[in-house]
């Protein structure tokens, strides 16, 4: 039989619509601070959850948080460096939160403060 590129493309697409790691998006987004990274979540499938670490970040948010488009959970900012919790905290909080599929609620989940870690290394 030939090759007929109609009979491939469908392949193609059928893989694609079947694929079920194409139904979602993953990203690491770096940059300084003030760069837009937190910004970016403006554009973001809705609703949005956002685990911040970044003390103050979510302030960009601030209208999308007021009308309910993003819940900012900004228990763990401002870790006390001389005896940090939070993280151990939050990790105990993401268990519970996988194990009721608290996250199977929202469009997108964000953890905000990667810059923050990056700056202890």
């Amino acid at each position: 039989m030939p090759y007929d590129y109609k009979n491939e493309l469908s392949k193609v697409r059928a893989y694609y619509e079947g694929d079920p790691l194409q139904k979602r998006f993953s990203a690491l987004i770096c940059g300084g601070v003030g760069a837009g990274k937190t910004y970016l979540l403006h554009t973001a499938r809705r609703p949005v959850h956002i685990d911040s670490f970044d003390p103050g970040g979510t302030k960009c948010l601030r209208p999308l948080i007021e009308s309910g488009q993003v819940i900012a959970d900004t228990q763990w900012e401002g870790d006390d460096p001389f005896h940090p919790d939070k993280f151990a905290k939050w990790m105990k909080t993401t268990d519970i939160r996988l194990q009721i599929d608290y996250f199977n609620h929202f469009g997108t989940y964000c953890i905000d403060g990667a810059t923050m870690w990056a700056m202890l290394l």
